[in-house]
């Protein structure tokens, strides 16, 4: 689309820069790296804190200014799934699991509406899908847990096919070292380090 000139950042408190200000979210930081090379690059960071991929799909379906704006982006990059794990976990610890198979199911159903969503209103455009990584110390719950990251990234995986999107894989940019304080959240460094992924990405596409 000729008119194509906004770098369109979707998703959850990862790309909101939760616990380091918008400002210095790998959105941002990865806008000002674009803008180098596309001075006049538009940005709108639509992303929410406590995000999950049924929200997002949400939004994308009725939520009029945001479709507006999409058919308007040559670029747009993705995070979403965490809050639909760290509701799992939240039901897990009170008593009441919710089924993996059913959460991962679910899950994968809404990858595949955000994803139809996006090309039926926006069919040329770079889309940059990010996996799931696993903030928590070695433990059983953490096992369990990587377990229904890997399944979660699976689905990712299979959708960014075929919508021909990009997977951003973020098991090399977060690990311990790049953790905030609550020791779930990307640090500035983390987000500095998911930027770079992002950046490496446009080289794959």
């Amino acid at each position: 689309m000729a008119d194509a000139n906004i770098y369109l950042a979707l998703g959850d408190s990862l790309t909101a820069g939760y616990g380091v200000g918008r400002n210095n979210s790998f959105a941002t930081l990865y806008y000002h790296f674009l803008t180098r090379q596309q001075p006049n690059l538009l940005y709108v960071n639509a992303a929410l804190n406590g995000l999950t991929t049924q929200g997002l799909a949400r939004m994308l379906t009725c939520n009029r200014h945001l479709r507006l704006l999409i058919p308007r982006s040559r670029l747009i990059t993705i995070t979403t799934g965490s809050n639909d794990l760290l509701t799992w976990g939240k039901a897990y610890f009170v008593g009441y699991p919710i089924s993996p198979d059913l959460l991962i199911s679910q899950m994968a159903i809404n990858y595949n509406i955000i994803a139809a969503q996006l090309r039926s209103l926006q069919p040329t455009a770079l889309v940059q899908i990010a996996t799931l990584y696993n903030p928590l110390p070695p433990s059983s719950v953490a096992a369990t847990a990587q377990v229904l990251i890997q399944q979660a990234n699976t689905a990712l995986a299979q959708t960014a096919a075929q919508y021909n999107f990009e997977l951003i894989p973020l098991n090399k940019a977060i690990n311990r070292n790049t953790l905030g304080p609550d020791s779930l959240h990307p640090s500035a460094f983390g987000q500095q380090q998911i930027a770079r992924e992002f950046a490496r990405g446009l080289y794959r596409a």
